[in-house]
Parts: C-alpha cells; structure tokens; sequence
C-alpha cells in the first residue's frame, strides 16, 4: 500500500476528463486559434471579427466582435491578456472576459503578432520588414527595422527575448526593445543559449 494512503487519508481526486470531441460553431468561417496553457481555454477569432474564448470542454466562455478585419489574434499563457490585431494597424488589448481594455492604431500592415506569457508585451510584425514591441499600457517601447519581414513571431517564457521568422529561413532573436541579439539563416549552424 503506498505511504500517501496509510493513515485512512484519501488521495487527490483525478483531474477532469477532457472529452475527445466535441463540436462548436463560430459566426463565419474560422482564421485561427490558440490555447492559453496555464487558463486551459481556446481562443478562436473568424472572418467576421469575432473572437472567441471556449473551455477545453467546448463550452463558449465570452466572445467580443471587433469593429474592424480581424487577422491575429494571441493570448498570454495565464489567460489575463488577449491581443488582437488588423492589417490596418490597430491593436485590442482585451481582458479576460473579452472586455476592451487598451486600444491603439499603428497605421502600419501588421503581419503577425505574439503576446509575452504574462500579458506584459506583444510584438507586430508589419510589411516593410518592422518589428514594434508595445507594452501593455498600451505604449510603443521598441520599433525597429529587421533585415526581413517576420511571418512568426514569439515570446521565449521568462527571457524577454522574442524569436522572429521570415519567408527565406532566417530566424533572429530580439529584446524587449527590439535590439537584434542573434540572427542566422538557412544553412546555417543555429545554436541557441539564453542565459
């Protein structure tokens, strides 16, 4: 009998089953979706400019239609931040529920966006070959111009280090200012160290 179960104690209950499927329908056809890993919640957003926030059971926790052509949309691993972005240049930072907390418009071509773990930072990504870092005031602390257009973006938990990926293999590492810490190309050797 294992020590945890000696003393008539009981163990801890399983956690929930996730079902294996389940369906859910959106307003028009969906463009993307995520997970926000430590909330354990879906975000989705569709060709309408809706956005969605589904549990992993499939059930709608909030939705919030946007005014504008909603193209990325990312989430802080805890779930208290959501960015969503249009190729006009406008930012929404949106709290929990959906709610409208911050808005600003960039006038640039946003291509991608990524958002820290937290919910402290996004990064955009824009045509002309930009990278601009917005804190979650929401003000601009970082804008750039990289060697290429960045289609990927994202934050390394914990570093304050965003990784940047173009189209011709590059993959470059940058601050929260946007200051270049590495960069290799395709057929490079790439090592990577964030100490």
């Amino acid at each position: 009998m294992p020590k945890s179960l000696k003393n008539n104690s009981t163990p801890p209950p399983p956690p929930p089953t996730i079902p294996s499927s389940w369906a859910w329908y959106s307003h028009s056809p969906l463009r993307g979706l995520g997970l926000a890993r430590e909330k354990l919640e879906i975000h989705a957003w569709d060709d309408s400019g809706h956005v969605y926030l589904l549990d992993t059971f499939g059930k709608l926790v909030a939705e919030r239609r946007l005014p504008s052509d909603v193209i990325g949309v990312a989430r802080a691993d805890t779930g208290s931040r959501l960015a969503a972005v249009t190729k006009e240049g406008w930012l929404w930072w949106l709290d929990e529920k959906l709610d409208v907390i911050g808005e600003l418009n960039l006038h640039i071509d946003i291509i991608s966006v990524a958002i820290d773990p937290h919910g402290d930072y996004v990064a955009i990504s824009a045509q002309g070959s930009r990278l601009v870092i917005i804190s979650r005031i929401p003000k601009v602390v970082g804008s750039v111009q990289t060697s290429q257009t960045y289609r990927y973006l994202s934050f390394v938990p914990a570093t304050g280090r965003i990784i940047g990926v173009a189209e011709q293999g590059t993959v470059a590492c940058h601050d929260l200012r946007g200051t270049l810490i590495w960069k290799e190309t395709r057929g490079s050797r790439l090592a990577i160290s964030l100490h």
